[in-house]
């Protein structure tokens, strides 16, 4: 346990590398994005009086919805998605090829594979709880500079547009919807790193096997979304048999991508 935990810390370490400068630079433009949007309602203000128009009210969407603001997120998802790849090949690719010495290690292999999987969740747990923090303070930040007669003030939990995709993704409505985002993006990254240990098995074939792989992940949870379209199923398909199949295809995809991972990274895995 404790060599898995050392192992943990040490992949832990190394995304916190890329992780922590991201994170800073959104904070950065999102702070930013916000003293532009109040500028910009000065402006707006003023002209409303002299020009005796109706003024509308300035509230959190104003800020969270410019493209900057949206910008400085996304620059998040990019790092995981591009860190997903770039912690499994920098081991084969780097100067020193660092896959020999972590498949040396005295520990079950699949403990790599996990290991580099649970530093993507903690990342993504301080990733989370570093976005609730900074929407708190610019938050705070707005309903100082703005006089209350011109301000709306919104709960923690609408400060996204209610139909923008990080409104679902940060404030999921219940616990399922949570349950579900998260999960599908865990068994994803799973999936992921079972298709690089795919094309590192077996090369140029390997790399054709991998990316069906990971494509037919995507297409089978799409498929099951259809399901209560379709007519011509003999039983009446709802949202709640919807939910319980997609959990199960979303648990039977991590303990498949487990498997396929171990047996390669035991038995095929090239160096």
């Amino acid at each position: 346990m404790m060599k898995f935990l050392n192992l943990l810390e040490f992949e832990l370490g190394r995304f916190l590398k890329f992780l922590i400068p991201t994170f800073i630079l959104s904070a950065v433009l999102q702070f930013f994005s916000l003293f532009q949007t109040i500028n910009y309602y000065e402006d707006y203000l003023q002209n409303a009086l002299e020009t005796n128009s109706i003024m509308e009210k300035f509230s959190m969407h104003d800020v969270t919805g410019s493209g900057l603001f949206t910008l400085s997120i996304l620059f998040i998802p990019l790092l995981f998605v591009c860190y997903s790849l770039f912690t499994w090949y920098r081991e084969w690719l780097g100067k020193n090829t660092f896959i020999y010495r972590l498949l040396m290690l005295p520990i079950n292999r699949l403990s790599i594979f996990f290991a580099k999987a649970l530093a993507f969740v903690i990342g993504g747990f301080l990733a989370f709880v570093g976005q609730f923090g900074l929407y708190a303070i610019i938050s705070a930040l707005l309903k100082n500079a703005i006089e209350s007669e011109h301000f709306t003030a919104l709960s923690i939990h609408n400060v996204q547009n209610p139909y923008e995709i990080f409104q679902q993704v940060l404030f999921p409505e219940t616990g399922f919807e949570f349950f579900h985002t998260y999960g599908y993006a865990f068994a994803a990254l799973l999936v992921l790193f079972t298709a690089i240990l795919i094309e590192r098995s077996f090369g140029f074939k390997g790399a054709i096997a991998g990316l069906i792989y990971f494509v037919s992940f995507f297409t089978a949870h799409l498929l099951i979304n259809t399901l209560q379209s379709i007519d011509i199923l003999p039983w009446t398909v709802r949202p709640s048999h919807i939910f319980l199949m997609k959990c199960a295809y979303l648990i039977l995809a991590m303990v498949f991508s487990s498997w396929i991972s171990q047996m390669l990274l035991k038995n095929k895995v090239r160096v």
